[in-house]
C-alpha cells in the first residue's frame, strides 16, 4: 500500500494533523525518532514507519514529506537526511515556526536540485491541527499546487472557504506567521490592559469582567483572544478553588517569534510600536525580583475612581480603536517584506486566511479583507472609509482611557503605545523636526527645508 505524504515528528502538532487528514481520506505515514510517540501514534490508528528510508519509500509520487519538527537545527538535520531519498518534482513541507530567512535559504538549496520546499505558517495550536487550522504557505507555486490539496482539506473555514493561502515565494509563508505571532502578542497584551483597569480601577470581579468581555465579543470586537479571555475569567482553580487568575504567576513567556517580528520591523524601517510594546512588556514580566524590590518605595497615584457604567463604553472604543491600530501595523510589516523580497504577497488573501482557525482570527478582519483589496492609495489602509470613519468615532475612548490609566498609574503600554501612533499616522506635521535640526547641529548630517529643495545646514549654509 502506497501513502499520500510522510509526516515527521508526531508532537501536539504533527500527531494531530496526521489525524485530521486520516478523517479527510488523507493516507499519511508517520515516523518519529522517539518509539513512545510512534507506540502512541500506532494506538490512534495511524500507520507508522520505523526509519527516514522506509517513510519515503512507501510514498506514491511526487513524494511529499510534511516536517512537524522544532525550528532550527532539527529541520536541517532532517533535510539532510531526505535529499540524498527524493528527486525532482519530490516537495518537502515545514510546518515548525521557522525564521523565514532560514526557510530562504533551504528554498534556494533544494530548489537547486529540483526539490520543492513549502515554508507552511501554521496557527490554530493543538485543536487547529485536529479539528482546522490556518496554513500560510511559500514557496514555489509548482510546489504549492502539488501539496495543496491535502491542506485545502484540513483547514479550518471561513463562511464555507479554507482559510488556508499561497503568499509567495520561498519565505512568505513563515514571515506571515512571525507577523501573525507579532499581532497576537499585542492583542493579548491590550486585552490583558483593559482587564487590569477593569479589575484594579473599577473594582470588576472576574465573572463580572467574563461578562462584560462576553457583550464585547457579540459585536465588532468579536475575536478568539477575547472569547478565551471570559473562559478563563469563569474558571476557577481546581486545587485552591479561587479564581485560576490569582495563582497564575504574572510572567509570560515567548518562543521567539515576537521578537523576530520586532526586529524585522526594525531592519525594514516599519513603525510598528504596539507589536515591539508588546514583546517588551513580556521581558518586563520577567523582572519578578526587580519588580518586586522597587515596588514598596515607589510613590501610589491616588485617584477617584470613574463610574463603572460609564466606563465601559469608553474602555469599549478604546479596545476597537487599539486592536485596529495592531492589525494595521501588522499588515505594513507584511506588505514591506513583500516588497523587500519581492514575493507579491496579496494581503487581502493573507486577511481572509486569518478570519479561521488561527490564534488572531478577529471580526474586525473582514473589514481588512474589504480595505485591503481596494487599499487607498493615499493614507493607506487607516485611510479606509470605515476605519477613518470609526477611528474618528472610537480615539476619545483610547485618549480618555491611557490618560486616566496614566494618572492612576496604572501601566498600558500597548494601548499608550497604539494612541502614539494614530495620533503620530494623522498629524499633518511632527514634533521631529527638533530631532533633526539635532542631527544638523552635533552631526552636520544637513535638514531638508519647507521653503525649498536641496540639502541644508541650520545655518543657512547648503550641503
Amino acid at each position: 500500500m502506497s501513502f499520500d505524504l510522510a509526516i515527521v515528528g508526531l508532537g501536539v502538532i504533527g500527531g494531530n494533523l496526521a489525524l485530521n487528514m486520516l478523517e479527510h481520506g488523507i493516507r499519511p505515514l508517520c515516523h518519529d525518532r522517539d518509539p513512545d510517540k510512534q507506540r502512541r501514534g500506532e494506538r490512534e490508528g495511524l500507520a507508522v514507519a520505523g526509519s527516514l528510508e522506509e517513510a519515503v519509500g512507501r510514498l506514491s509520487r511526487p513524494r511529499i514529506v510534511l516536517l512537524c519538527l522544532p525550528a532550527g537545527p532539527p529541520v536541517d538535520h532532517v533535510i539532510l537526511r531526505l535529499r540524498p531519498l527524493l528527486e525532482a518534482g519530490d516537495v518537502i513541507v515545514d510546518a515548525g515556526n521557522s525564521h523565514f530567512e532560514h526557510t530562504m535559504r533551504r528554498a534556494g538549496e533544494l530548489e537547486a536540485v529540483g526539490i520543492g520546499f513549502v515554508g507552511l505558517g501554521l496557527s490554530g495550536g493543538a485543536s487547529g491541527a485536529r479539528h482546522g487550522a490556518c496554513f500560510m504557505a511559500g514557496g514555489s507555486s509548482a510546489a504549492w499546487r502539488t501539496v495543496r490539496p491535502y491542506f485545502l482539506a484540513v483547514a479550518a473555514r471561513a463562511e464555507g472557504r479554507p482559510c488556508a493561502a499561497w503568499l509567495g515565494p520561498d519565505g512568505a509563508g513563515h514571515f506571515a506567521k512571525m507577523v501573525h505571532n507579532g499581532i497576537e502578542y499585542a492583542l493579548m497584551e491590550l486585552i490583558a490592559e483593559i482587564h487590569a483597569f477593569l479589575e484594579r480601577l473599577l473594582d470588576f470581579d472576574p465573572e463580572r469582567a467574563a461578562a462584560l468581555f462576553g457583550r464585547w465579543n457579540e459585536g465588532e470586537l468579536g475575536s478568539y483572544l477575547l472569547e478565551i479571555s471570559g473562559n478563563i475569567l469563569r474558571r476557577d482553580d481546581p486545587i485552591t478553588g479561587r479564581p485560576v487568575l490569582e495563582v497564575v504567576e504574572d510572567v509570560v513567556h515567548h518562543k521567539g517569534t515576537g521578537k523576530w517580528a520586532s526586529i524585522a520591523a526594525l531592519e525594514l524601517g516599519v513603525a510598528t510600536p504596539t507589536l515591539i510594546e508588546a514583546f517588551t512588556a513580556r521581558l518586563v514580566s520577567g523582572e519578578v525580583r526587580g519588580r518586586r524590590a522597587r515596588a514598596a518605595a515607589w510613590p501610589e497615584a491616588k485617584v477617584e475612581k470613574p463610574d463603572p457604567e460609564t466606563a465601559q463604553a469608553v474602555l469599549e472604543q478604546a479596545l476597537l480603536a487599539a486592536f485596529v491600530a495592531a492589525f494595521a501595523q501588522g499588515f505594513e510589516l507584511m506588505a514591506a517584506g513583500s516588497r523587500r523580497y519581492g514575493w507579491k504577497t496579496d494581503l487581502a488573501r493573507l486577511a481572509r486566511a486569518w478570519r479561521g482557525g488561527c490564534i488572531i482570527r478577529a471580526r474586525l478582519l473582514d473589514r481588512f479583507v474589504a480595505a485591503l483589496a481596494h487599499r487607498p492609495k493615499e493614507g493607506g489602509i487607516l485611510a479606509a472609509p470605515w476605519f477613518a470613519e470609526r477611528l474618528r468615532e472610537t480615539v476619545g475612548g483610547l485618549r480618555r482611557t491611557v490618560g486616566f490609566a496614566a494618572r492612576a498609574g496604572l501601566p498600558v503600554p500597548c494601548l499608550a503605545s497604539a494612541l502614539s501612533w494614530l495620533e503620530m499616522m494623522h498629524a499633518p506635521r511632527l514634533h521631529t523636526a527638533l530631532a533633526q535640526a539635532q542631527r544638523d547641529y552635533f552631526g552636520g548630517h544637513g535638514v531638508r527645508r519647507t521653503d525649498r529643495p536641496g540639502c541644508y545646514h541650520i545655518d543657512g549654509t547648503r550641503v
